[in-house]
């Protein structure tokens, strides 16, 4: 038994990444038995608790000693990680509670496990190789999905999660194709690759292949937040890099540029076409609200739910109403009358869109209180002034900067989407923790 410890404690980092790939994954169970404990998120979520617990075994000592150096940071997780358990004292659904905050847990087991375990410069690259291929995968599996959604979608209801399929099937049905990955959070990583190994023609070949592919998935999959979420991406990354090799800048170079400009439209341009002819509207379409119902009720949806989370807070100011309890009292149908059919994908959707405020910040402010969004708020300030600080004491491109831009990235998703989900907090910590380890070690920042 000791001997197996030892050799996944050994292996510890490859595991890690198979986990982390699982969380990103869609849900789907693992065992013929339709149940949360048989998916694959329950797994992997189960895996990293079970890692963290071997490695405190054998590597108590300099877990401790790694948390002990880095006192401030980890003050400031200890009170976020409180401020989310005390509403338990609040929660009229301790069921519900759990719900959200086992995730919690995870993730900053996750945050932990990231940071204690890419603080050297080979992990820390190892790490980066892993998201730069999972996201060449990810983006993969939606190209495949976007194009063959109709031959898929039996296999789907097989093996996806019920409340993950029944979202597929409802979102399709609206004219919208999204495995809801998030998977522009790899925008950063591609665009670095294409510029920092540009002698690498195949490298550059394919990032340039998966970034068009990128851009017309999610321009096709007319999802505002996902087209947000993708120029943000795109914006942070040129401005940063841009204006961190100023020196390249010369005329010569930005004509070169432009062709790789028209080539990155192009995507756009085919995306809205497509949709255009197949659903007869495309994200243009939905950005200039023509249709009220979809597009002036989504985001009537968000106003009434900011205002409620308000109100929940005004009725529970300190701790909130719990985690996960949000839908015990939001009662926001809105954005989902036109799907109330005796259909169960329909009313799976509309109850899963019930559960939270689609706004990070309006989520904790309801469910955690003064205390909770308080504690929250700090820790995104404090590490928003070490991202400020680094950036300005850089000297050219790093990839620490790359995690950075992909990690609010991530946040600028959060601020328009439900944020309770693994898939995305596991990753937003992970992201997290290996910024962190970079500025910790101040070995490989460049």
């Amino acid at each position: 038994m000791m001997r197996l410890l030892k050799l996944i404690q050994k292996n510890s980092l490859a595991i890690f990444f198979v986990f982390l790939f699982l969380i990103k994954l869609a849900p789907f169970y693992f065992l013929p038995i339709e149940s949360k404990f048989f998916v694959s998120h329950t797994l992997a979520k189960a895996g990293v608790v079970g890692l963290l617990g071997i490695l405190l075994i054998f590597d108590s000592k300099k877990i401790a000693g790694v948390i002990n150096k880095n006192k401030v940071l980890f003050s400031l997780l200890a009170l976020f990680f409180l401020g989310q358990s005390l509403p338990v004292l609040t929660a009229e659904n301790v069921f519900l509670f759990w719900k959200g905050y086992h995730n919690i847990i995870a993730s900053l087991i996750i945050f932990l496990l990231t940071f204690y375990l890419v603080r050297d410069k080979k992990n820390f690259e190892k790490l980066s190789k892993f998201i730069l291929i999972s996201g060449f995968i990810l983006v993969g599996i939606e190209l495949v999905f976007v194009a063959l959604a109709d031959k898929l979608l039996p296999l789907l209801n097989l093996v996806l999660q019920q409340e993950v399929f029944d979202a597929y099937l409802t979102n399709i049905e609206r004219g919208r194709y999204s495995m809801d990955m998030n998977v522009e959070l790899f925008l950063p990583f591609f665009l670095y690759a294409l510029l920092r190994f540009k002698n690498k023609e195949r490298l550059g070949k394919t990032s340039i292949f998966f970034i068009i592919a990128l851009i017309g998935i999610t321009f096709f999959s007319n999802f505002r937040t996902r087209v947000v979420n993708l120029i943000f991406a795109l914006f942070a990354s040129l401005f940063i890099f841009l204006k961190k090799q100023r020196n390249s800048l010369s005329p010569k170079n930005i004509k070169r540029l432009l062709p790789l400009g028209a080539l990155l439209a192009l995507p756009v341009i085919v995306a809205i076409f497509l949709s255009s002819a197949v659903y007869s509207f495309n994200i243009l379409d939905r950005f200039a609200l023509k249709n009220k119902e979809e597009d002036v009720g989504t985001l009537t949806f968000r106003i009434n739910a900011a205002k409620r989370s308000i109100e929940l807070f005004k009725s529970s100011p300190l701790f909130g109403v719990g985690l996960g309890n949000y839908s015990n009292y939001s009662g926001e149908r809105t954005q989902f009358e036109f799907h109330l059919l005796n259909r169960r994908n329909r009313l799976t959707y509309q109850n899963l869109g019930s559960y939270s405020p689609h706004n990070v910040l309006f989520s904790v402010l309801a469910e955690a209180g003064a205390f909770g969004i308080a504690t929250f708020v700090a820790l995104l300030v404090f590490f928003l002034w070490r991202d400020i600080f680094y950036f300005n004491k850089a000297n050219g491109v790093s990839l620490p900067m790359v995690y950075i831009i992909s990690f609010w990235t991530m946040f600028v998703f959060m601020l328009f989407n439900p944020s309770h989900s693994i898939f995305v907090v596991g990753w937003f910590w992970m992201l997290r923790g290996s910024i962190e380890a970079n500025y910790s070690v101040k070995t490989f920042g460049n």
